[in-house]
């Protein structure tokens, strides 16, 4: 009996390998009785543990006792003694015995100097347990002693511990409601404009703050204060800085341009190659494609599986960035190369046992397929998603269950599983309030109601999304979505009002998709038919020969052909005007309104799968 058993078993524990654990806990008590005094401690700390962790803290504090009555008889190193404390003090907090757990805590605080992890660890279950002490100004004095000593620390572990710390301390501030507490020990810390280390943390925690209070612009503010002290910082710690309000502007806040420019700054600074080189490019080339650059995201994600695979071979960053090139292979129409790059994102998530991956991969296989239009193959891929995440009982991620819900409303009847999966979304984006899920959480929405032709519950919800929607990827679908609403409603009421509407938001997502050659054409073309309907012949002939021009110019073959139908309708409703007079009227031009428009709808579902994915330059030819 040793403490490299006790290690042992405590791991098998912690791996969820109970009956592995169970076999040596029975031969250690087997041999318990011939055991000598310090075999006996490590024995009954072996006991306390699998007592804790089958719920039983009655029983672990009965073996804790037993082992501190044995403790000044033997040699244990400050490490080992520390240790034991901590457990003493978990097992206390657990027993709700809050007082005599601080004690044990502030022992085992004391032992830790250069163990950051198990230092922070114990920082917060302290002040948990000064919070259910209901004592505030003790708790004041303990998190204004705690954050004056974090920013006194100089040394880039130091750092790294305590930004990780603030993120700790600001969830509690979250959790416990003690905002006001919080800004009351950061306003109470005096630091001199030298203390440019101990400045720039502070900003960093006001701006942690703001950010868990949904407060985008003060957010801002202070990570822009945190950041200018960045030039007198040394280059370590401005890396771990930026990386940090990396993760804080993409979520809950997505600002992805700023993103954008920290990572490229990081990108300059560090060094080439290592395995944080390949991180930051992997997170940029994700960025890259939520602004729709996807040109640019595929040469970053590229660079990085070069340098992946001649320097490091990291498994986990090679199956994200075929991953994300997978994704935006899928918003440019080429499945065939998105299904390349995520079938080796898989074969390599199945190598490292990377459930969580495999899941998020097998998620973007079923929106490939429902984007080709194989409802049943995307159904298949989205259960294998399910699937990969509840082998880690990890909670199915609101995107994934917002695109099954989608794909299972393209279907009659309706099925029930819709509302339920829409509600545990929901449940997890209001939680994190994290804007690009909200803005897809509407959008979904609007979706699903246009299925199921609720115009009205549609063009809500497609609002709501709009005003969430920093992603260019989700602005141009939801811009998309409102267009559609609007075609069917002019088709249903011949009002047109709603052509009007339909109009000036294809305005909007032709200023989105600016750069793509193709998408602008093809918005040009449905600009025409409203034309027609308006009874603007003239104006209609013109953006017809401008399209037509264009479609040739490029080579835009499929643009070409729905051009050519179009010029051919407007000629027989400009040819009917003429004559109706004549003919009172004999010959309708409903059906053919009613045909356009219907093909207007069907080329905006293409321009759903499309937009912008044609980002080209001028002489590029249609995929």
């Amino acid at each position: 009996m040793s403490e490299k058993l006790y290690q042992e078993i405590r791991g098998l524990l912690l791996d969820k390998k109970d009956q592995q654990a169970k076999k040596l806990i029975k031969r250690s008590r087997e041999s318990s009785e011939n055991y000598s005094v310090e075999q006996k401690y490590w024995y009954y700390l072996i006991e306390n543990y699998y007592a804790r962790n089958q719920k039983d803290s009655e029983l672990s504090y009965s073996f804790l006792l037993k082992a501190s009555q044995i403790m000044p008889k033997i040699t244990l190193n400050e490490h080992q003694k520390g240790s034991f404390h901590g457990q003493l003090g978990t097992t206390l907090q657990q027993l709700e015995r809050y007082e005599e757990a601080l004690r044990e805590y502030e022992k085992a605080h004391s032992s830790v100097k250069n163990d950051f992890k198990r230092r922070n660890h114990y920082r917060r279950s302290m002040i948990y347990c000064y919070y259910k002490i209901g004592d505030l100004k003790r708790s004041f004095e303990f998190i204004y002693n705690i954050l004056a000593s974090n920013f006194a620390e100089t040394t880039i572990n130091e750092w790294d511990a305590n930004l990780a710390f603030s993120w700790d301390l600001i969830n509690f501030a979250s959790d416990l409601k003690w905002f006001d507490l919080i800004i009351n020990v950061l306003n109470t810390i005096k630091l001199s404009e030298t203390e440019i280390l101990g400045r720039s943390h502070r900003n960093f925690l006001f701006a942690l703050l703001h950010r868990q209070q949904m407060n985008r612009e003060a957010f801002k503010e202070y990570m822009e204060l945190s950041l200018t002290l960045c030039p007198k910082l040394p280059l370590e710690f401005i890396l771990n800085l930026r990386s940090n309000f990396i993760m804080l502007l993409e979520n809950p806040f997505g600002e992805f341009e700023r993103t954008k420019e920290l990572l490229q700054q990081n990108l300059q600074d560090v060094k080439k190659p290592s395995p944080l080189q390949i991180v930051y490019l992997n997170r940029l080339g994700s960025c890259l494609r939520f602004i729709g650059q996807y040109e640019k995201a595929l040469k970053v994600l590229e660079e990085a599986l070069k340098i992946n695979t001649e320097n490091f071979q990291y498994k986990w960053q090679e199956s994200f960035s075929h991953n994300t090139m997978g994704m935006i292979f899928t918003l440019m129409g080429k499945s065939d190369q998105a299904l390349s790059h995520y079938t080796k994102s898989l074969v390599i998530c199945e190598e490292i046992d990377d459930f969580y991956g495999m899941g998020f991969t097998y998620g973007a296989i079923g929106w490939l397929e429902s984007i080709k239009g194989d409802l049943e193959k995307a159904l298949e891929s989205y259960k294998s998603a399910f699937n990969s995440f509840n082998k880690i009982d990890y909670s199915i991620p609101p995107v994934i269950l917002l695109a099954y819900s989608e794909i299972l409303s393209r279907q009659l009847p309706r099925d029930p599983s819709i509302e339920e999966n829409l509600e545990k979304a929901r449940n997890q984006i209001w939680q994190k309030q994290r804007r690009l899920d909200i803005a897809r959480y509407y959008n979904t929405l609007g979706n699903i109601a246009l299925n199921y032709k609720q115009l009205d519950m549609a063009e809500k919800e497609f609002s709501l999304a709009l005003e969430y929607s920093d992603s260019f990827e989700v602005e141009t679908q939801t811009l998309l979505g409102i267009i559609k609403v609007n075609l069917e409603q002019f088709i249903q009421l011949d009002s047109e009002e709603h052509l009007k509407k339909a109009e000036l938001f294809l305005n909007d997502l032709k200023t989105a998709s600016k750069n793509s050659l193709f998408i602008s054409g093809e918005m040009d073309l449905i600009l025409g038919i409203i034309n027609m309907y308006y009874q603007n012949f003239g104006r209609a002939e013109e953006i017809f020969s401008h399209v037509f021009q264009h479609a040739r110019s490029y080579g835009f073959n499929s643009l070409l052909n729905r051009v050519e139908k179009q010029k051919k309708v407007l000629n027989i409703l400009n040819t009917h005007k003429q004559i109706e007079t004549i003919l009172e009227g004999s010959y309708s031009k409903n059906d053919l309104k009613s045909s356009s428009i219907r093909e207007a709808i069907a080329y905006l579902n293409e321009l759903g799968n499309l937009l912008g994915s044609h980002i080209r330059k001028n002489g590029d030819k249609e995929s």
